[in-house]
């Protein structure tokens, strides 16, 4: 059921902004990529448009269970959060989240097995 995950893209854990994101909190790059899909994972229950009331940079790094990383998520460096006086806006949240996103990923998906190739490849 599209409900029940949210999309892991293949070498997410090497992208540039969660290396970024692992240096300046002095972790590895495969615990910060999980910092991060545990936010996600968070906000995908929370919005459908990316934003999100009330939630200050305090909040995320209690639900990460991270200090700091909020701090760094919303750095010029990485700029995947950012806080205003509504709360928190994730401005790539629709790409990745939301019912949409995951429909698009489940026809690419489908074209692919249709094809011939392997899902998991």
């Amino acid at each position: 059921m599209a409900d029940d995950w949210i999309k892991w893209t293949k070498g997410f854990a090497r992208k540039a902004k969660v290396i970024i994101t692992a240096t300046q909190l002095s972790i590895s790059r495969v615990q910060a990529a999980v910092l991060w899909m545990t936010l996600w994972e968070w906000a995908d229950n929370e919005t459908v448009d990316g934003w999100i009331e009330n939630i200050t940079a305090e909040h995320v790094d209690m639900i990460v269970e991270h200090p700091g990383f909020a701090h760094v998520g919303a750095s010029p460096q990485i700029r995947w959060l950012i806080f205003d006086a509504r709360g928190l806006f994730l401005p790539e949240f629709k790409v990745h989240n939301g019912k949409s996103a995951k429909k698009r990923a489940e026809d690419a998906r489908g074209k692919k097995i249709a094809r011939g190739h392997s899902a998991d490849k």
